[in-house]
């Protein structure tokens, strides 16, 4: 088992202490320390039983190469990040998702809450950074 997904394991163990389903990780570090991948303008979504890193075609080979252990799904032009990982969550039916709330800005919180209504998105501070 990588590095990068020993680190998963523990986020996992943290999340299910905190009765969270999921967290959608948007700070490009973090984003790296959990998948080992070495671009930016990605995000991770990791369950209790899954990881998806969310990216653009710019980064396919890259995230081939450094993250062939999680599923990935590469958003076509048109699409946001926002309407993409909308897209995962609601795949995942969790009924709540963590989001970092020491680097996600309050506009793109706010843009993810509107995209789906029925999902309670929890604000955290430091859960990744702590591990």
């Amino acid at each position: 088992m990588s590095q990068a997904a020993q680190r998963r394991n523990k986020l996992r163990s943290q999340l299910k202490e905190k009765g969270l389903d999921s967290i959608l990780v948007t700070d490009v570090r973090n984003v790296s320390y959990l998948t080992g991948f070495s671009g930016d303008s990605s995000y991770l979504f990791v369950t209790a039983k899954n990881a998806v890193i969310i990216s653009d075609f710019r980064y396919l080979q890259e995230i081939a190469d450094e993250c062939g252990d999680i599923d990935s799904v590469i958003r076509n032009s048109t699409e946001s990040m926002i309407k993409s990982s909308a897209k995962q969550i609601r795949k995942s039916k969790v009924s709540n998702v963590a989001l970092e709330g020491d680097s996600l800005p309050l506009a793109i919180a706010e843009a993810i809450d509107t995209e789906m209504p029925k999902v309670d998105f929890v604000t955290t501070s430091s859960i990744v950074e702590k591990l």
